[in-house]
């Protein structure tokens, strides 16, 4: 069964729970079911990705013991681009090491396509790793991550232990170092084929092997924060002359309390109630959706598609879910997408909306909204204009999966 929404990955963990108890809070394993995920990542298909993709370091890497091996030990060091020598990387897995390969979300298309609906849902960018050995060595030490990890056990089993955090929001470039993990951790236990562990940030967790092969893939979620938050918000302040102007060093006390008490007032002027959400807008606006080609006719013709509305979809083409507001004029919706403003008829209004509450929705869906106003004519000219101005892309509900560059 096709896995593409976050959804699919919780379950049987419902999506309310998870963002209400959860997310962002505590520590979560879910039993899930046998062979649940191995959809995302059968043996197989990591076997196709080491054949055909150049992986170089540190993109792929080899771990035993929380250290690096070398990688003259596993790769032909003599070519331009080292490439992998597959006798080599079974000796250092027959011997107890791991293997890693990061962002595989960007070269196997099952992965890719959750990944998408992961970043437009959580409105954060996500990376997806994978981890696979047989013996019983670890691959990392004891160790915390500086984003939200969603563990996937694809294959085989893993020994984890978990360890509440010792610093509340860690930063990886902290000014203070981290503390120590607590003495006793708060989950011990093996993940099974199908089961899934979520760990929030900066919590402590190390993984060890049970001499049969084993793989899983680490989702994860990198939320922006307060830092940089505020170095958006002092970048924007460059139009202000006390931002810019030069800090009075040779000056009085007084003088140069006169100019931090001026800096702080122009802080606290642009600092309104709307300050966050201008942000996160904006990085909405302009994160750019993953790229993805339809050649030699860039897609489906909109009319021919209209000829079975159940089977077509319409998918935003954007990462995160776009402004839509009331626009200027009366009678007229905006969208607010790719660092561009466009406007829409009030009638589209509905269309929008579903389309970024939801992110792809089958034509039928839309044909329901307002059956008296968006009749099928009217929804394949607002289709074709979407499509021509990169707003949505269109495909099909058995559209079927396979590799990406």
């Amino acid at each position: 069964m096709a896995m593409r929404t976050l959804e699919d990955l919780l379950k049987p963990i419902d999506a309310t729970v998870f963002f209400r108890d959860y997310y962002e809070r505590r520590f979560l394993h879910s039993e899930g079911s046998p062979g649940k995920y191995e959809c995302l990542m059968p043996w197989n298909a990591l076997n196709d990705i080491l054949r055909h993709h150049h992986l170089p370091s540190p993109r792929l890497r080899v771990f035993k013991n929380g250290s690096p091996i070398a990688q003259a030990l596993y790769r032909d060091m003599c070519s331009n681009h080292p490439s992998i020598m597959p006798e080599a990387l079974q000796r250092q897995l027959d011997d107890g090491a791991t293997l890693i390969i990061d962002s595989v979300d960007r070269i196997y298309e099952p992965i890719a396509a959750v990944v998408e609906d992961l970043e437009f849902r959580l409105r954060s960018a996500v990376q997806v790793n994978l981890y696979a050995a047989w013996r019983s060595e670890r691959g990392f030490d004891l160790h915390w991550d500086k984003h939200d990890v969603i563990v996937l056990q694809v294959a085989g089993r893993k020994t984890w232990t978990v360890y509440s955090h010792s610093r509340e929001w860690p930063l990886r470039d902290d000014i203070v170092k981290n503390d120590p993990p607590p003495e006793t951790p708060i989950w011990e236990g093996t993940l099974s084929a199908g089961q899934m562990l979520y760990i929030p940030r900066g919590w402590w967790h190390a993984a060890v092997p049970t001499n049969e092969p084993t793989l899983h893939l680490t989702v994860g979620i990198h939320q922006r924060h307060g830092v940089e938050f505020l170095q958006w918000y002092v970048h924007r302040l460059r139009t202000e002359v006390a931002v810019r102007q030069n800090l009075p060093v040779l000056a009085s006390q007084e003088a140069k309390a006169e100019y931090v008490a001026e800096l702080r007032n122009t802080l606290i002027q642009h600092c309104d109630e709307n300050i966050l959400a201008d942000y996160i807008e904006e990085c909405a606006r302009t994160k750019r959706a993953r790229p993805r080609f339809s050649f030699p006719h860039g897609g489906p013709d909109p009319m021919e598609a209209l000829r079975d509305p159940t089977s077509c979809t319409l998918t935003w083409n954007a990462a995160y879910p776009p402004v839509v507001r009331q626009g200027a004029q009366t009678g007229t919706s905006e969208i607010r997408f790719n660092d561009k403003t466009w406007i829409f008829a009030d009638v589209c209004r509905p269309v929008l909306n579903l389309l970024q509450e939801k992110r792809v929705c089958s034509l039928m869906e839309l044909l329901r909204l307002a059956p008296g106003e968006l009749t099928p004519s009217v929804v394949a000219a607002l289709t074709k204009q979407l499509l021509e101005r990169g707003l949505v892309k269109i495909g099909t509900n058995d559209a079927a999966n396979g590799h990406h560059a």
